[in-house]
């Protein structure tokens, strides 16, 4: 029997965007496109405002820091959660940061050590983080699976 997905009626972008901060360390789970975009969009505007706001007052970025660490973990696991419902890990993320980190330690030992960084090589880290970037980009516009997958349940 085919499951029928009923649609969340009292949703909105602040309430999707406040329950992704409720369920930050929560990675088990899916999140919709809906909530997903929302949590993005908001998350965007309040550091913009906080960018600006410190700006104009011509005070260095302490609040709009402070809120970016505070939504580090918040962030990450939304993305994850937006992963699973296209039944993808939350590996695809973690590749990507490990890429980049690995990259940039290898590329400061060898600065480090008096050798010079080739153009080269750090062209083609650059190209490689952003067509994983990209990569990262599609999954979260795909639609999720309409069926249950190995994360649990559709969400609303």
């Amino acid at each position: 029997m085919k499951k029928v997905m009923t649609v969340d009626t009292d949703r909105n972008v602040f309430k999707s965007y406040f329950e992704g901060i409720k369920r930050y360390c929560q990675l088990k789970g899916r999140a919709c496109r809906y909530d997903y975009w929302s949590f993005v969009l908001i998350n965007f505007i309040v550091g913009c405002v906080l960018g600006y706001m410190e700006g104009i007052q011509g005070k260095p970025a302490a609040l709009s820091g402070a809120y970016s660490i505070f939504m580090l973990l918040p962030s990450v696991a939304i993305q994850v959660r937006r992963l699973h419902d296209i039944n993808k890990s939350g590996w695809w993320i973690g590749g990507l940061l490990l890429f980049f980190t690995c990259a940039s330690v290898a590329q400061g030992i060898w600065e480090y050590n008096g050798h010079v960084t080739s153009d080269a090589y750090t062209a083609t880290i650059s190209i490689i983080t952003c067509i994983w970037a990209f990569v990262l980009l599609f999954f979260y516009i795909r639609k999720g699976d309409a069926e249950d997958n190995r994360y649990g349940e559709p969400q609303a």
